[in-house]
């Protein structure tokens, strides 16, 4: 079997970060330069405070959408997943269960792999392929797996 990679999906990757961008520009004008709150010197401290974290927001989303590494890859031996840029390949025989599950809210779902040493949660949402995809990707590459497979069929 071909090795099959799965990556960010680009076409929803730019629309946020486009409308992280305008958010910050748009603050910045906004609390700097329309002189609403010129004496406000509180508004402007909180505002460079939060405007850190939105910062590192898009940095983190621009150095995926640049690098454009898979997050998951398979094959017929292992799957390869990509953990806060570091590739981390499992056996598909240290593999003793996987699922994929939605969240509360109903909108995110997440890949759980299981091996005898951790469990690991991976967010599915973004990629380049469905949730269903991915679940039929893992029930064909993971067909060997000693242990029973019961995936929540949540997708």
């Amino acid at each position: 079997m071909e090795t099959v990679e799965i990556r960010q999906n680009k076409k929803t990757l730019i629309p946020v970060l486009v409308i992280l961008i305008i958010a910050l520009f748009g603050m910045t004008y906004y609390i700097f330069l329309s002189g609403e709150f010129n004496n406000n010197t509180t508004i402007k401290l909180l505002y460079v405070i939060l405007n850190f974290s939105l910062a590192y927001s898009i940095y983190i989303l621009t150095r995926k959408f640049l690098k454009n590494e898979p997050v998951l890859k398979f094959n017929s031996t292992e799957i390869e997943i990509n953990e806060k840029g570091q590739p981390i390949a499992l056996l598909w025989s240290q593999v003793i269960d996987w699922k994929i599950e939605r969240n509360e809210d109903g909108g995110t779902y997440y890949l759980l792999i299981v091996t005898a040493d951790r469990k690991r949660k991976i967010n599915i949402s973004w990629l380049d392929k469905r949730p269903a995809e991915v679940e039929e990707l893992l029930q064909t590459y993971g067909k060997n797996l000693q242990y029973s497979t019961a995936p929540n069929r949540a997708v």
